[in-house]
C-alpha cells in the first residue's frame, strides 16, 4: 500500500496562528492606508485567460505561468501578477467611468517554480492609478 503525503507542497507555505495572524494584519493596514488615500478595492479572478497575461510583450509566460484548460476547453492561467488584470478591467469595464481610475488590491498570485525553492504562491498588494494627462503622471506615482 502506497503513503500518501500529505504535508505542503515545495513552493507553498503554511500560515499557522501568529504568522497568519502577522499576514492578515500587514494587508489590513496597506488596504487601509489606501483606502484613506482615495483608491477603491478591485478583486480579480484567480483564474483568467491565458491570453490576458501572454498579451504582455514585456512579459514572456513560457512555462513560469499555471496553466489549464476550463469546461470550454479554453486556455486559462492562474493570476501569476495583478496588473495585467487591472489594465483588463480599465480596458473593458470602465470604459464609462470618468478618470482618474484609483484601485488597489490584495491577493494572491501563483508562479510555477522555475529554480530551486521559492514561493509560487504569494500575496501581492498595490495600487494602481490610471489616468490621461502624461504630466500627472510622476505626480501620481509620488
Amino acid at each position: 500500500m502506497k503513503s500518501t503525503d500529505y504535508g505542503r507542497t515545495d513552493g507553498r507555505r503554511d500560515y499557522i496562528f501568529g504568522d497568519a495572524e502577522l499576514r492578515r494584519g500587514i494587508c489590513e493596514k496597506l488596504m487601509s492606508l489606501m483606502r484613506e488615500s482615495g483608491y477603491k478595492e478591485t478583486v480579480t479572478p484567480t483564474a483568467e485567460s491565458y491570453d490576458v497575461f501572454s498579451a504582455d510583450p514585456t512579459r514572456p509566460m513560457g512555462n513560469s505561468v499555471y496553466k489549464f484548460t476550463d469546461e470550454q476547453n479554453r486556455l486559462m492561467a492562474l493570476r501569476c501578477d495583478c496588473t495585467v488584470p487591472i489594465a483588463r478591467i480599465a480596458a473593458t469595464k470602465l470604459t464609462d467611468t470618468p478618470l482618474p481610475y484609483r484601485m488597489f488590491y490584495c491577493q494572491n498570485v501563483f508562479s510555477a517554480p522555475s529554480a530551486g525553492n521559492r514561493l509560487t504562491e504569494e500575496t501581492q498588494c498595490g495600487a494602481k492609478q490610471i489616468l490621461t494627462d502624461p504630466k500627472k503622471i510622476i505626480e501620481a506615482d509620488i
